[in-house]
């Protein structure tokens, strides 16, 4: 299972665990045309069946797309895999009021943004 959280709830979780993992699971062009939360890493919900085993299942993991949804897939699929540490941000970056960064992901270069 997950816990949801609000940008609230999130942003504690980024002051109180240094070890939290940050996964932004949209599209290349969504994390950099929509912003993301800085620190957060872009992993494609459509390419979980190769980032997942990158992730260290003994650290707590926290999800997020644009409206809740795909994280949701992401941490449905992840508990499956054993994760047991895991944080949706409900309503995703729709409802997130933090600060934005537009740098893109040094993981998915500018030419593969299409």
């Amino acid at each position: 299972m997950w816990t949801d959280v609000d940008g609230d709830g999130l942003r504690r979780l980024l002051a109180e665990r240094p070890e939290l993992q940050l996964l932004d699971v949209r599209t290349p062009g969504e994390y950099v045309g929509l912003g993301h939360v800085p620190g957060a890493t872009l992993r494609p919900v459509q390419l979980i069946h190769e980032w997942a085993d990158t992730l260290d299942a003994a650290k707590p993991v926290a999800l997020l797309c644009q409206h809740g949804v795909r994280s949701v897939h992401a941490c449905q699929w992840l508990a499956q895999q054993g994760f047991r540490e895991l944080y949706n941000l409900a309503g995703g970056m729709s409802v997130y009021e933090g600060d934005l960064a537009y740098d893109p992901s040094p993981d998915f270069p500018i030419s593969a943004l299409g």
